[in-house]
């Protein structure tokens, strides 16, 4: 009975040595297909995302909720949590942002005499300020696989204050206070598509857009210097303008982003108007609508984020600067005499400060 006892017991730890050993084999078996697998994947990915192999040693690739695989450097741990490029998984996933903030600026803008091209007439200059916004969709699928990924933008920007008004009146020159204040808003559509080899994106879009400068009002006020009294009155400049821009975003450290943007625009023919109120026998009328001519535009913005909670907002500052040159209107007969508005360049140095929220 012992020896059948010592016999059964014998078998039943080499049995079960043999079979944990095969147990064993079979797992190294699948553990080398798994990384044949994973081995396999990575020459794949890495046609995009040439990392060093050291990179991937230890992690294996993962999926995203919607079960997309991702290379696992673009995650803190091997989570599926935005961290190393919040800017190329923005992209990846189709989103909207809106935007909001102060806007600040220095504009000037002056008017050339018609015989003498560097004949200054008149000028305006002044800090003015206010507020932007905008909303922003970034769509999932490609558009074209050079193309990348549509995306549509609607913005406002505001500014207003007093400013300097230095030039001619209806009793000769004169330096002034008068009111400013100036809005542009459009829609931008286009494409965006992320760098193969880094984080960041580039991008290009055609604008819609229209600008209104509300200068001056209708005012008789009392010249002390000279004793005798002026006439201030209201202009209306606006016209409706057609872009083509572009520029790109890049990453240098995480949750930070440093941009270049770049815009040029034109206006003419009926879009391009200015209205002018003056003083007669029953006061202020709106006597007169010239029809600019040709303007050319020019913008360049420099767009810095910093990302927080996870990439769901930023705190945004974008350094721009703004060109404006509208060609001098057509004549227009008025009693016996013919009048224009003058060539004239306005040039606007500002910053916009706010947050964006990502959803």
């Amino acid at each position: 009975m012992k020896k059948l006892l010592l016999v059964t017991l014998f078998f039943g730890l080499f049995g079960s040595n043999v079979f944990s050993f095969d147990r064993y084999r079979q797992e190294r078996i699948d553990n080398a297909l798994t990384k044949v697998e994973l081995s396999r994947f990575v020459e794949k990915i890495d046609d995009a995302w040439p990392f060093p192999e050291s990179d991937l040693t230890d992690k294996k690739p993962s999926k995203t909720k919607k079960g997309k695989l991702i290379h696992p450097f673009q995650y803190e741990g091997g989570q599926d949590k935005k961290t190393v490029s919040r800017l190329v998984n923005e992209i990846t996933e189709g989103s909207w942002s809106i935007s909001g903030g102060w806007n600040f600026n220095q504009m000037k803008y002056s008017e050339y005499s018609a015989s003498d091209s560097d004949n200054v007439i008149d000028e305006d200059y002044g800090t003015l300020n206010s507020y932007y916004f905008g909303a922003k969709y970034k769509g999932k699928n490609d558009i074209h696989e050079f193309l990348g990924k549509p995306f549509a933008e609607l913005y406002f920007r505001r500014y207003e204050d007093k400013i300097l008004y230095d030039g001619g009146t209806s009793f000769g020159p004169f330096a002034h206070k008068t009111n400013a204040e100036v809005y542009r808003y459009g829609v931008k559509l286009g494409a965006i598509k992320d760098f193969p080899t880094m984080p960041g994106n580039f991008f290009g879009y055609f604008d819609v857009g229209h600008r209104h400068w509300n200068r001056g009002e209708n005012e008789l006020f009392y010249d002390s210097r000279h004793g005798i009294y002026a006439i201030k009155y209201a202009e209306q400049y606006m016209w409706t303008y057609f872009g083509f821009g572009g520029g790109l975003n890049y990453e240098p450290f995480r949750n930070f982003s440093s941009g270049l943007e770049f815009e040029m625009m034109f206006s003419g023919g009926s879009f391009t108007k200015m209205h002018s109120d003056s003083w007669g026998p029953r006061g202020f009328v709106n006597e007169a609508t010239y029809d600019l001519g040709d303007v050319w535009g020019l913008e360049i913005q420099l767009p810095l984020k910093y990302y927080i909670l996870d990439g769901k907002m930023s705190f945004d500052l974008t350094p721009y600067f703004t060109y404006w040159d509208v060609e001098r209107s057509k004549p227009l007969e008025m009693g016996v005499d013919f009048w224009y508005e003058p060539d004239s360049i306005t040039h606007v140095e500002g910053i916009l400060m706010g947050i964006s929220c990502f959803f």
